[in-house]
């Protein structure tokens, strides 16, 4: 699957596996367009036609591929196909026992523009088919015949979709949504495409390589099965024995072949590794915008824009840097241990270089209220993917905990809120901030000239705290104490370097709040 473009992470491979063993028609929601690219690469020796439900010679198409027993994709489709339809019991199909009831389904709502879409029906017509009673359908006002060869999949780019109980019973829903894991595979891959070609190159003819030993092995076994069902005494047959011998050699020579390209393939596992932490890292930039969407519906960006800002980005640092050359010449340079520098010190002028750039496009097409926000999210995923904050103080800063009865006496309530001491009672609860409330109820005024400060974050913590914590859990005190300030500025719009980033098939889109102008910022 992996040489067909899906992600090899286990969540993409059972997407797959049901896919391509379901008794009925998948639907999938495929929002990164990951089902469309890994379909249009399996059917693509297989004649694949592709329609929507908007073309216009859909239902020729459709006909043609039901009668010729060529697959088709029907692309993006919404919430609704045909809910006021109701699959209709009929024969089976001999390839597909149990799927006659759902294939049904789907050609009714291919008919869902003629004027009687309750009439579609399947079975044996006999006379009305053809000598032998061939397998029919009627779809719309016309009768065709039902090629068992034929195969349907369906996919929507809608990221939360709700189908309704009768459409997804029908089919088998299946979510195509990149994974962190497949992601980063991906990432992954184009790193080492375009620093390490050769790299890639190989490891990909390994892949086709394995693929065609593994298949040159079964149709060995279905030969030598075949010879062992022939009728009569095998040891008296030359030319059985002769195809055991010829099945035998070869069956030993493939599995040589694909022990060997075993053994390559790890050695090129271990050299794509060393630009893993370049993958992950940009594996969680997407993610991080891809929250966005949940603050406003409009800020939604492709899979496909990303990662042609991401081979840009290594292009260019490719171009500018002279100090970091590619690392595919860095073999020919270095030792092993000059190598691995030379190496890690690359990837961190990679990874600045790519997170710098995605921080000013993305800042490009936000509202202004929403940079700092974007901002601290991405720092945010960044350290937690790290582990260089924990989970439980993240949402602390974000929440506050959970506001339980506080029998604790507030120490000073002359300055101190109420509020502001439930908060640091329960903050002393997390593992990093331990001894917190006895410490500030032993001596409060240590903590008020932070309080009193226009600039509290100027103000060191008393001892032994403002040694002993991180930012993060010093933002946390100062969040129960003040919390009122900023510490982000986003770029300003840059008109000029969005027109650079655009192409001849990516146009920029302005959007105005009414009132405004925006020749100012520009």
């Amino acid at each position: 699957m992996e040489h067909r473009r899906l992600p090899t992470d286990t969540f993409s491979i059972d997407n797959g596996v049901i896919v391509s063993n379901s008794r009925r028609w998948p639907l999938m929601i495929d929002p990164q367009g990951q089902a469309n690219k890994w379909v249009k690469n399996s059917e693509k020796e297989n004649t694949l036609s592709i329609i929507k439900l908007t073309d216009s010679d859909y239902m020729r198409t459709l006909e043609n591929c039901i009668q010729f027993g060529t697959p088709l994709l029907l692309e993006n489709v919404g919430e609704e196909l045909d809910p006021a339809s109701r699959p209709q019991t009929g024969p089976c199909c001999p390839n597909r026992p149990s799927d006659r009831e759902h294939q049904q389904w789907f050609y009714r709502v291919a008919s869902k523009g003629t004027s009687r879409p309750d009439t579609v029906s399947a079975g044996r017509y006999g006379a009305e088919c053809g000598a032998g009673g061939m397998d029919c359908i009627r779809l719309g006002e016309s009768v065709i015949e039902y090629s068992c060869d034929f195969r349907f999949y369906i996919t929507t780019k809608l990221r939360n979709p709700h189908y309704l109980p009768e459409l997804a019973t029908k089919v088998s829903l299946l979510n195509f949504m990149i994974t962190p894991e497949g992601l980063e595979d991906q990432l992954l891959g184009i790193v080492v495409a375009k620093e390490r070609p050769e790299l890639e190159e190989e490891r990909n003819a390994l892949i086709l390589q394995s693929a065609s030993n593994k298949k040159q092995l079964k149709e060995i076994e279905d030969r030598i099965l075949e010879t062992l069902h022939s009728e009569g005494n095998i040891l008296e047959d030359e030319s059985a024995i002769q195809i055991l011998d010829s099945a035998k050699i070869m069956s030993n020579e493939i599995s040589k072949k694909q022990q060997i390209a075993e053994k390559t393939e790890i050695k090129i596992a271990e050299s794509r590794e060393g630009y893993r932490p370049i993958a992950k890292h940009s594996s969680i930039l997407f993610f991080s915008i891809a929250d966005l969407a949940n603050i406003d519906p409009m800020y939604q960006y492709s899979l496909s824009w990303f990662v042609n800002l991401y081979i840009s980005s290594i292009q260019e640092r490719q171009s500018r840097s002279h100090l970091t050359p590619p690392c595919h010449a860095i073999g020919q340079q270095c030792s092993v241990v000059g190598k691995s520098k030379v190496l890690e010190k690359r990837l961190r002028f990679l990874i600045d270089h790519f997170t710098y750039n995605l921080y000013c496009n993305v800042c490009r097409s936000l509202f202004e209220k929403d940079k700092l926000l974007f901002s601290f999210l991405l720092c945010s995923n960044l350290l937690l993917a790290k582990r260089q904050i924990e989970y439980s103080e993240f949402m602390f800063l974000l929440t506050g905990g959970v506001g339980l009865q506080n029998t604790v006496p507030n120490p000073d309530p002359r300055w101190l809120q109420d509020r502001s001491w439930d908060e640091i009672c329960r903050a002393s609860d997390l593992p990093g901030l331990q001894g917190l409330r006895e410490f500030f109820g032993k001596s409060p005024e240590s903590f008020q000239l932070i309080y009193d400060s226009k600039e509290p974050y100027n103000i060191p913590l008393p001892r032994p705290w403002c040694t002993k914590l991180n930012h993060l859990q010093k933002m946390i005190i100062y969040r129960c104490l003040r919390p009122d300030k900023k510490f982000v500025e986003p770029p300003p719009f840059d008109l000029t370097k969005s027109y650079m980033d655009s192409t001849c098939t990516m146009p920029l889109v302005f959007v105005l709040s009414p009132g405004p102008t925006p020749w100012p910022a520009c």
